[in-house]
């Protein structure tokens, strides 16, 4: 008996020692700057100088705001994520955090040209970082707490209740193929109209949607590919759902709306051919760096 009572207690600690190790507390990375007052305010007014109209990154200049960067970086290192209640306010706090942690991975990096090849990925986004008093990954932010994947550990409170496919727009990877990043924090709000905004420049951007002529194939965002069943979750079929934000002024509108209309995430992501072209699910993973 005694020996049972001594392994139960051990594999408790154990189990408890992992399920704390993601929470722990990294380092701060806001080189001792205070926390911003008005963070929000102020990652605002940061935005308007290094987002540029087509969603890249001025990281020149984001270099030379690094005092008013860290302390908006602060602020999202002590936030107190239990005074988020909704899934809106989750969304908004998690997508600005989310964005702030991967400027700050760019800044850190100013030489990577590639993030994938570089080898940076895992440092990028499976690295605990310090945000909201604890220590979590990019990773688990967007899989464990927005994207609600059981397999990823995250406290539980910190999770949505219900996944909006819209998080994809409003999270930006640090990459070309990222959707736009966003210009007006999310928690600033309007929080409907930036989200639809964004899924609007992300479905008309031929970064992400195009006939490719030259190779006379389509090309299609991997993020498509990677996460389609997240779009069903609007309550239509992926396909559905993405054409419901393209803009009929498209000059390939009416086969757009052909390939995707109809098909749930699954399909989606399967697709090799339409209309007798490949498919081709693509991303680039340059940095988004403006050109200066």
């Amino acid at each position: 008996m005694d020996y049972l009572m001594r392994k139960f207690w051990l594999i408790a600690l154990l189990w408890t020692v992992g399920a704390e190790s993601s929470t722990s507390q990294p380092k701060s990375r806001a080189n001792g700057s205070p926390a911003s007052k008005e963070w929000v305010s102020d990652y605002g007014t940061l935005l308007t100088k290094i987002v540029t109209k087509d969603g890249l990154i001025r990281y020149q200049v984001l270099h030379k705001e690094t005092t008013v960067f860290h302390s908006v970086l602060r602020a999202v290192e002590t936030y107190d994520a239990r005074k988020l209640h909704t899934d809106e306010q989750k969304l908004a706090f998690w997508a600005d955090a989310y964005n702030v942690l991967m400027l700050k991975n760019l800044l850190e990096s100013p030489n990577i040209s590639d993030i994938i090849r570089s080898g940076k990925a895992d440092a990028f986004f499976k690295k605990p970082f310090l945000v909201a008093g604890m220590g979590l990954s990019l990773d688990q932010i967007e899989h464990g707490i927005l994207r609600r994947q059981a397999n990823i550990q995250v406290p539980e409170y910190l999770r949505v209740g219900k996944v909006d496919p819209r998080l994809h727009v409003a999270l930006n990877c640090g990459a070309l193929s990222c959707p736009a990043f966003l210009p007006v924090p999310l928690s600033k709000g309007p929080m409907e109209l930036q989200l639809k905004k964004a899924m609007a420049a992300f479905v008309n951007s031929p970064q992400h949607f195009r006939l490719d002529r030259q190779r006379n194939e389509w090309v299609i965002t991997s993020l498509v590919q990677w996460f389609g069943p997240d779009f069903d979750l609007s309550g239509k079929k992926a396909g559905d759902f993405l054409v419901g934000f393209m803009s009929s002024n498209r000059s390939d509108y009416v086969l757009m709306k052909k390939m995707l209309s109809g098909k749930d995430g699954k399909t989606l992501a399967a697709l090799t051919q339409f209309e007798g072209k490949k498919v081709r699910f693509a991303y680039d993973w340059q940095p988004n760096r403006a050109k200066e």
